[in-house]
């Protein structure tokens, strides 16, 4: 019968996997991923007689522009193994969580679409496009030669006040 649980490390092996066969990561990342960021509690399981599909929800903050702080979960790896897609499993786990985190208070959950259908497919759930990704990248050839460019490590705290400083006044996650 298919239930809802929460991850075990014994289930390492089986999220591996399925991560592997769905996002196409090494063993390489997903290692040291298991080992040092795994967090069982947050990652939510829909199970058969073994794992159908998986999302962790990592808790993350809205920021609004006028300083207000709204919780936020993230869903992070969402992923279903493949002889199961299209059958609405994703779906049903997703609708679980957002439920789960309904009862604490939380304004909505976030999920960051790895491709363009998946945003398709999201919307269909009721997700909407809400904030700007972007991304940018630099070459050695694109900085002016003599361009001075000091460099130096940043503790994570002074790193989170200078982003925060630097998004003040808009809505930030």
């Amino acid at each position: 019968m298919i239930h809802y649980a929460t991850a075990t490390p014994k289930d390492i092996p089986q999220l591996k996997s399925l991560w592997e066969q769905s996002f196409g990561d090494t063993q390489d990342f997903l290692s040291p991923y298991y080992t040092e960021f795994f967090i069982p509690h947050a990652t939510h399981l829909l199970i058969d007689t073994h794992i159908i599909a998986m999302t962790t929800l990592l808790d993350t903050t809205l920021t609004t522009s006028t300083g207000d702080h709204l919780p936020m979960p993230c869903h992070y790896a969402v992923a279903t193994f493949p002889q199961y897609r299209g059958k609405g499993y994703a779906r049903v786990l997703l609708d679980h969580t957002d439920k789960l985190t309904a009862t604490h208070h939380s304004a909505a959950t976030i999920l960051v679409p790895a491709s363009q259908p998946l945003f398709t497919y999201y919307h269909k759930l009721g997700y909407i496009p809400a904030f700007p990704i972007a991304e940018q990248t630099y070459t050695a050839t694109d900085i002016p030669t003599g361009t001075p460019l000091p460099m130096s490590s940043v503790t994570p705290d002074l790193y989170n006040h200078t982003r925060r400083n630097l998004l003040a006044g808009t809505d930030f996650i």
